[in-house]
């Protein structure tokens, strides 16, 4: 018998909140993990960016597996690599080990998204997309409330090998709620027949399409941005800068990531085509990159707490990235501008916490605020990406000028 729609889309969602649990975290481990491994601040950004990076490297492959055997079977295949990877990362002996169970763990986690976008793709209207989208990462940021205060006391009274032990069990309860209630797709054999050099191909000319390097600029850096606040640097914020405690630290993370879980459905619910999506897109990118600028000045800690909580709350309007990426191509390439979008989104998630460790790095060596450096350097890219997304050529439809016509074919 078939399951409602919304029954099996919340298991993948489910899966999709714990790929957020795992990469978010770094900040509560950071401290032990210097003190009893002895990590770096840049092989701390490392460890931060190991999940994320592998995360991207699969989507090509996560894109095939999906096209010929649906969500349910590419998240129970995949997902069971964040299991073990919990398990390595928990019996880690070294910074190097720990680094290489997140990259199982993020190659675990690598269809959780895309697994329920595909989904809601499939199973929803296009004028349904901004609001379930919403959903999906309203939900999913749920996910982000087990490492914080929660998984904080777990740390600060037991370990964060027992942190990750935690995620492993809670990995494993994943698994099997997308094993019993996510329905198998049929596949359709004369759509799913191709090879993995024939989708990294399509993949690849998605390139062509001049629209794309706007779009893929902005999904580099916004995302990115976020993350490296609350996957990074909100530890380090709060317990260099204020001296806030573990759990104090877990505890502005939990009200943080309470309201990220609803800016998403407010921002999707606020969508009004196409057109003005785009420039509410430029705006909140620029005011997201105000309030890191504002973040690196080095306020009171009350006004840090509420820059972060404004801040998680702005990076709602991600879902509007999604429903412009899905005006922007075709139906028949949507899976493929999927798989693109988000290896640009989580590449440039891994970038920005190796770039943010250099700049905090950099920032400690010339007496400069290691976070302010951070968090400055967050900020400039932001303007960066919005300046791109806004000059670089539009979809067609959008264009402010006559342009020379898309082919409808890339190659």
């Amino acid at each position: 018998m078939t399951r409602p729609v919304g029954i099996m889309l919340s298991a993948l969602v489910f899966a999709f909140a714990m790929s957020h649990a795992f990469r978010t975290v770094t900040p509560i481990m950071a401290e032990q993990l210097q003190s009893e491994l002895g990590t770096s601040p840049s092989a701390l950004g490392l460890f931060a960016g190991a999940f994320h990076l592998a995360f991207a490297a699969a989507q090509p492959v996560i894109g095939v597996a999906l096209d010929r055997w649906g969500p349910r079977r590419t998240v129970l295949v995949a997902f069971a690599l964040s299991v073990l990877g919990s398990l390595v990362a928990a019996a880690a002996p070294g910074t190097a080990v720990l680094i290489a169970g997140q990259v199982l763990i993020g190659i675990g986690c690598a269809p959780a998204l895309l697994a329920a976008m595909v989904f809601t793709t499939r199973r929803y209207r296009q004028d349904d997309f901004a609001r379930i989208s919403g959903l999906i990462f309203g939900f999913g940021s749920l996910g982000m409330l087990i490492t914080s205060t929660p998984l904080a006391l777990v740390v600060e009274h037991v370990s964060w090998r027992a942190a990750f032990l935690v995620l492993g069990v809670l990995s494993a309860a994943t698994w099997m709620a997308v094993f019993l209630l996510v329905d198998e797709e049929p596949v359709d054999a004369s759509q799913n027949a191709e090879s993995l050099s024939d989708a990294l191909s399509g993949l690849g000319s998605m390139l062509f399409y001049r629209h794309s390097a706007g779009i893929l600029c902005l999904a580099a850096i916004t995302y990115a941005g976020i993350m490296a606040l609350r996957g990074l640097w909100l530890g380090p914020l709060l317990t260099e800068r204020h001296g806030l405690s573990v759990v104090e630290v877990g505890n502005v993370a939990f009200a943080a990531t309470l309201v990220g879980v609803f800016s998403p459905i407010v921002f999707g619910y606020l969508d009004r085509g196409a057109r003005r999506r785009r420039f509410m897109i430029i705006g909140c990118s620029l005011a997201l990159a105000v309030s890191f600028a504002a973040i690196s000045v080095g306020t009171p800690a009350l006004a840090d707490v509420a820059l972060t909580i404004g801040t998680l709350f702005m990076s709602g309007f991600i879902t509007l990235q999604y429903a412009d990426l899905r005006a922007a191509y075709p139906p028949e390439q949507i899976g493929r501008a999927l798989s693109m979008y988000t290896m640009a989104m989580f590449a440039g998630v891994a970038a920005m916490q190796w770039l943010t460790s250099v700049a905090a790095s950099w920032g400690a060596s010339n007496a400069i605020e290691p976070v302010a450096a951070a968090m400055i350097t967050v900020a400039g890219l932001l303007v960066a990406g919005a300046i791109a997304f806004r000059v670089l050529p539009w979809p067609p439809g959008l264009r402010l000028s006559p342009e020379p016509k898309e082919p409808q074919s890339p190659l």
